[in-house]
């Protein structure tokens, strides 16, 4: 136990100091157990339990089936002093009574010359373990003189009297005696004979057990403070011991008169009866080894015939014995099944029943998976039927391992076959049990698939289907440039038709290998024609399959082009047509200049219009050779008879085709001068008015 190591440097000083002021022989006999000593016990505490890197117990590291293979009993610290709880007991007695492995627990012992602080010792030790159920004789160890280790020692009768009082108040609340556990050497030096009803716990790690002054014969014996025992991850402390560790088991008992045999659909009865010397505070209910619920006290009900069995024998209120649990229909699966009860008693232990086995047979969830199978192009159908006697909540759909949506159990249709099959044998609402699940082409690849169901109970049980399997056949990618096709004086039109398995995302125009521009899915068409053609052939989203695009006349340089597509469907996957060629001619360039003609005598209005197939950039004014100025593309005007004239015959821009530039009185002499126009089109070509006279009076 903890803190023994300081312990020990204590006893070997006393041991060469006290004991022969006392009288004691150097070579004491051996001190026999009392009894058969052939049990192997561990003790623990929290320090035999891992922590992982966050500081948090690992109690999983912990096998206590391996552990019950070679022990017969554990003991737990659960307290020390009048604050201290071990931050593990509690864990570690549970998972210890669940496993079936005997167990008690220990209080740390500071002893004190003012009694009330040891009787509040052995109140705080009985708190903690009164609600606990525990098998073997519960012990104070004992290892200190005072009641902080800074304190000098107390004399043996302090000593023992501190114990006495601890062990009193103890069996005034408990009813039960402790086992004290201690040195040799302490033994000798610090108890006296009123301690030897108590039974003895000893430690010693070299050699046999000495005799003492006060026991004769130990029920106990632990030699050794690290031994690796199977299922715990430490060394612990380890003990023989003899059967005298053990409560007397006669001090209650556990008794299941239901359920029996075979049970079917329903609720399941779990009842009988449980007495104890103490009293019974309830009744743990554990199924299969798993704890499904308690009855308590207050609902405990009369059983006379226990009275009569049992009345005058000790037992506390034999008469309100019987207790009663049902466990709710469709807890249990069918087959063979066991129950055992723990009646724990007012004093914290634990009287556990024998196991009872019974048979549970009903109808089990069934399902079925007709569909889907064979060879798919478009959507994919999952449909089958599923029955349970809760009814069923939903059927999941999984495919490839992956889920793809749910089937809720109040959208099931009739299925009269299952109906008619399943009659009278416990199913719920099977006049509803077939389910259809519709999966979008558009979400599976091309290539063998594996559908799984699984149908959820109204219980929240899952019971899954036979994996099935199908193909998916994907149709190619199609798609048909109409346009542009032939020669072309404006605007370019490219339009056609694409489809895909898994719908198209855009298509990628390019002309003369030069990306033009792009008709997202949004801007897409529906073509009837192509949809009549197609239908029920794998192809998504056909409502968007035409695309249209126009590439301004402007952009494009008289001659022969080319032109291809991109189709990109949803999965990424590009394909390219074949090419297409067309032709532009592009107009000659127009100009007129109107103005100015004739005999000024103030300013000069030069004026005209200009038009080009790439439109007009600026047109530059010449008199008598000589730039005047210019006019820009932002400056010209619409000139409506000139659109009327050249609409539609490849020329651009021609909102800004009409040009004016006023030249101010007094710029030229007079006489006769000589004007030109530089007409500058977009695309850089330049062309000059034929010359025109005009006099300046």
């Amino acid at each position: 136990m903890k803190k023994k190591l300081i312990a020990v440097s204590v006893f070997i000083a006393l041991s060469t100091i006290l004991i022969p002021a006392i009288g004691v022989k150097a070579l004491a006999a051996t001190m026999p157990p009392a009894g058969n000593a052939n049990l192997s016990t561990i003790d623990i505490s929290h320090y035999n339990v891992p922590l992982d890197s966050n500081g948090n117990y690992q109690y999983d590291k912990i096998n206590w089936a391996s552990v019950k293979s070679s022990q017969k009993a554990v003991y737990i610290k659960a307290t020390e002093g009048r604050t201290y709880t071990d931050p593990c007991y509690k864990t570690l007695a549970a998972a210890a009574q669940s496993a079936g492995v005997s167990h008690s627990f220990y209080h740390f012992f500071w002893p004190s010359a003012t009694a009330a602080i040891n009787t509040q010792q052995a109140d705080y030790f009985y708190e903690a373990i009164k609600n606990l159920g525990y098998d073997c004789v519960p012990v104070l160890d004992i290892e200190q003189t005072n009641e902080s280790s800074d304190m000098p020692a107390l004399s043996k009768d302090k000593i023992s009297k501190a114990v006495k009082a601890f062990a009193d108040e103890f069996k005034s609340k408990s009813g039960r005696d402790i086992m004290i556990y201690t040195y040799n050497n302490f033994i000798d030096s610090y108890f006296d004979s009123s301690l030897s009803k108590y039974k003895l716990w000893v430690a010693r790690y070299s050699g046999e057990v000495q005799d003492t002054s006060v026991w004769h014969s130990w029920d106990m014996w632990q030699y050794t403070n690290s031994l690796a025992v199977s299922g715990m991850p430490v060394a612990v402390d380890a003990n023989k011991a003899t059967g005298n560790i053990f409560l007397n088991s006669t001090s209650g008992t556990t008794w299941i008169d239901l359920p029996s045999g075979t049970h079917g659909v329903g609720d399941i009865k779990i009842s009988g009866w449980a007495i104890s010397y103490y009293g019974v505070s309830r009744v743990d209910i554990y199924v299969d080894g798993k704890c499904v619920g308690s009855v308590a006290k207050d609902s405990f009900s009369s059983r006379s015939d226990i009275e009569d069995k049992f009345g005058g024998a000790g037992y506390e209120d034999a008469l309100n014995s019987g207790y009663s649990f049902s466990l709710p229909d469709g807890t249990l699966s069918s087959g063979t099944h066991s129950v055992r009860v723990a009646s724990v008693n007012d004093r914290g232990n634990a009287i556990w029943s024998a196991s009872k086995s019974f048979t549970v047979k009903v109808p089990e969830d069934q399902t079925g998976l007709e569909k889907p199978s064979g060879a798919y192009k478009g959507d994919v159908t999952v449909s089958g039927w599923a029955i349970s006697r809760f009814g069923i909540n939903r059927v999941d759909v999984y495919v490839d391992g992956k889920f793809y949506g749910s089937v809720p159990g109040n959208s099931f249709t009739a299925r009269t076959d299952i109906a008619t099959k399943y009659a009278g044998k416990g199913y719920n609402d099977i006049s509803h049990s077939g389910f259809s699940y519709t999966i979008a082409n558009l979400r599976l690849a091309a290539g063998t698939h594996v559908v799984r169901t699984a149908e959820i109970d109204n219980k929240g049980k899952a019971v899954w289907s036979s994996p099935k399997s199908f193909t998916m056949t994907a149709p190619s990618n199609r798609f048909c440039i109409d346009k542009p096709s032939g020669t072309y004086t404006g605007n370019i039109t490219v339009s056609g038709w694409a489809i895909s398995h898994v719908g198209i995302n855009r298509v990628d125009i390019y002309v003369d290998g030069k990306g033009a521009g792009s008709v997202k899915n949004a801007g897409m068409t529906k073509r009837t024609d192509v949809e009549r053609i197609y239908a029920n052939s794998g192809y998504n989203d056909m409502a968007h399959s035409g695309f249209s695009y126009t590439i301004p006349g402007v952009n494009l340089s008289g001659g022969n082009h080319s032109v291809r597509v991109a189709v990109i469907d949803n999965s990424g996957k590009v394909i390219w047509s074949a090419t297409k060629t067309f032709t532009v001619v592009a107009p000659s360039m127009q100009v007129n200049l109107d103005q100015p003609s004739g005999s000024y005598s103030g300013d000069i209005a030069v004026s005209g219009w200009a038009i080009s197939h790439f439109g007009i950039s600026r047109t530059d004014v010449y008199v008598d050779g000589k730039g005047m100025g210019s006019v820009k593309n932002a400056d010209m005007t619409e000139r409506t008879d000139v659109e009327r004239i050249f609409a539609n015959k490849g020329y651009n821009d021609m909102a800004h085709s009409g040009f004016f530039y006023n030249i101010s009185a007094g710029t030229l002499s007079h006489g006769t001068h000589t004007i030109r126009m530089a007409v500058i089109d977009k695309s850089g070509k330049v062309f000059w008015t034929s010359p025109k006279t005009f006099t300046i009076a």
